[in-house]
């Protein structure tokens, strides 16, 4: 049957336009949100919706009476992504024990983990990698939940993951470390527990820059002494052919120049390669 609208007064108008928004609503939110199978129900969609709108005790009550706890909203976020990343931990626990996966990545690459590190919530995080959660997966720019730990300065997630075996020497897709990170917050703790873990303290990004460098630039003087005791090579150079001791004297920090200058004139810059000879 087909309805033919001939709007005469203005009374018309406005059901046409109230209409026109409820058949809008509906095709919104039918689309925004979906389970992974691609079958959305009513309470799939209310407990995603429950969740973003920071009513957990709604989100958990539907999870409990079936909503499916993958669905994903449409930018891949879950129910458990979304609690992961405000702190329920009492959600977090309903929702692994109703089947939802650790491991879904949202449309970024990120997973649950990644959010519960970034959100500085230690318990989660255990929770997560106790159900498997990959601690190593990186998302879409390369990044971990230990670099998201590191870039916060969240020493206890930090724990947890490298007790769960997170590889301290993943590269984002710029060649950035967590070591790098830690080196410009300028935590000292931070550094010690990445470099004890097995941290490369000369690793450099694609720009050709190490965790020294940027220890220097910030004026970190424990960090940058902590470095260097633990093998940073003041002579490598960045692409544009600066040292460490060059980064430090960027912003003045006399007391980390003259520390890097200490060990330059201990240990001689090694002569350069000879050049590869060509097979004939």
């Amino acid at each position: 049957m087909v309805v033919v609208f001939r709007p005469t007064r203005a009374e018309d108008f406005l059901l046409l336009g109230g209409l026109v928004c409820a058949l809008g609503f509906m095709l919104y939110f039918g689309w925004r949100i979906f389970s992974t199978t691609g079958h959305a129900t009513n309470q799939d969609t209310s407990a995603i919706q429950a969740i973003e709108s920071g009513d957990p005790a709604t989100a958990q009550s539907l999870i409990l009476r079936g909503a499916n706890p993958n669905a994903q909203d449409e930018e891949g976020m879950t129910v458990l992504m979304w609690a992961a990343q405000a702190g329920h931990a009492e959600l977090v626990r309903t929702l692994l024990d109703k089947g939802a996966d650790v491991n879904l990545r949202d449309k970024r690459g990120r997973t649950a983990l990644m959010w519960a590190a970034r959100g500085g919530h230690a318990v989660i995080a255990q929770a997560l990698v106790d159900r498997g959660a990959d601690v190593n997966a990186q998302d879409e720019w390369g990044k971990t939940a230990l670099m998201g730990a590191v870039l916060m300065g969240y020493t206890p997630i930090i724990q947890v993951l490298l007790n769960k075996g997170a590889d301290v020497n993943l590269k984002t897709k710029s060649g950035e470390t967590a070591l790098m990170w830690a080196a410009d917050r300028g935590d000292l703790h931070i550094v010690q527990a990445l470099l004890d873990r097995g941290a490369d303290v000369n690793a450099q990004d694609n720009a050709g820059v190490t965790a020294l460098m940027r220890a220097a630039l910030g004026g970190y003087t424990p960090v940058v002494r902590l470095l260097l005791e633990r093998g940073a090579n003041v002579h490598l150079k960045d692409r544009q052919g600066a040292k460490a001791f060059d980064w430090a004297s960027r912003a003045r920090h006399i007391e980390v120049m003259q520390l890097i200058r200490n060990v330059e004139e201990r240990t001689p810059e090694p002569p350069p390669l000879p050049p590869v000879p060509i097979a004939r």
